[in-house]
């Protein structure tokens, strides 16, 4: 890595949010070929040297991603044991995997197997969502397993360098969380990601852009809100008062509202379909992340024509499509 490798704090953020848009793509591409839902969440994100790289490694996990020049390093994710135990069986073999996770033994040569094809499928799913122009044929896909610290492959991917990491959790199914690491060499994401440097768009439904401009985000003080923020990828404006976020959405700057709905907060929808009826506010979207996702819950969304719902494990994907979609 070239020594003057750097990135101010907007590109960090850039690229995080780039990061949280391409992990939830590539899960959503690879889900028929892995048979499992795929939730990846980015609990931290930065420049780190390689001792603090190292113990965040687990002794047990599954890895996949895209292998560049030697140079420039590669692009690797890691799923810790519970979610590579959850991905080397079928989701109706939930029993066995529950006695499965309470045993602290490796790998074993049928779970092994089994893991093979889904490095394939998800390393596919990544080439194809990071695919630009200017990325060739010459790349090559890094599939291994570490197995009591022990990489099958024989050789450590991780270099001895700077890199950027991000600490992630892996929910395979809807189950237990996983944690894991997705790391990218400096001078990979410079000479071939330098997109994800600039800020990021929401995909919508067709992987065209979604609308631009600022996003309300009511309230701030949310326990959805790091979820939201994490998986929306556009300028957000957060409100905390009514009154913000009255004067927030009629804004002209103004793309859409999200707002994160507790039990407690269900009185606020008859307020969100009103707003509707602000000047120039019709065609703004209002997306709202219900925290207990009911039928009674969505129905009375959807009674108030507040359509654009989502759970609170909504991915970026999920997002670009609920905001593009016509009320």
């Amino acid at each position: 890595m070239a020594d003057d490798t750097e990135f101010d704090g907007d590109q960090i953020n850039n690229l995080k949010t780039w990061l949280a848009q391409t992990l939830a793509a590539m899960s959503q591409k690879a889900a028929n070929s892995i048979g499992h839902s795929l939730e990846i969440d980015i609990t931290s994100f930065g420049l780190k040297e390689e001792e603090d790289i190292r113990p965040l490694v687990g002794a047990d996990a599954v890895s996949w991603g895209l292998q560049w020049p030697e140079d420039e390093g590669l692009f690797l994710c890691l799923a810790g044991r519970d979610a590579a135990l959850a991905l080397a069986r079928s989701q109706d073999d939930s029993d066995t995997l529950t006695e499965r996770l309470e045993d602290e033994a490796t790998f074993k040569d049928e779970e092994k197997e089994a893991l093979g094809p889904v490095r394939e499928a998800l390393a596919e799913a990544l080439r194809e969502v990071v695919s630009t122009a200017d990325q060739n044929d010459w790349q090559a896909a890094h599939l291994d397993l570490l197995s009591e610290s022990a990489w099958a492959g024989g050789k450590d991917p991780v270099p001895s360098e700077q890199l950027l990491s991000a600490e992630i959790e892996v929910k395979v199914d809807g189950g237990a969380v996983s944690k894991g690491l997705v790391l990218l060499g400096p001078d990979l994401v410079q000479n071939h990601l330098s997109h994800a440097l600039k800020p990021q768009e929401a995909p919508g439904p067709d992987g065209g852009a979604a609308p631009g401009g600022t996003f309300v985000l009511y309230p701030a003080s949310s326990p959805l809100k790091d979820r939201i923020l994490s998986q929306m990828g556009q300028a957000v404006q957060e409100c905390e008062t009514l009154p913000e976020l009255m004067r927030g959405f009629a804004a002209d700057e103004t793309a859409g509202l999200v707002v994160g709905i507790s039990q407690k907060d269900l009185p606020l929808l008859a307020l969100l379909r009103g707003m509707k009826e602000l000047p120039g506010c019709g065609e703004k979207p209002i997306v709202v992340v219900l925290e207990k996702p009911t039928v009674s819950n969505v129905v009375r969304c959807g009674r108030l024509g507040l359509y654009r719902v989502l759970p609170p494990e909504f991915s970026s994907g999920d997002f670009g499509e609920r905001i593009s979609r016509p009320e």
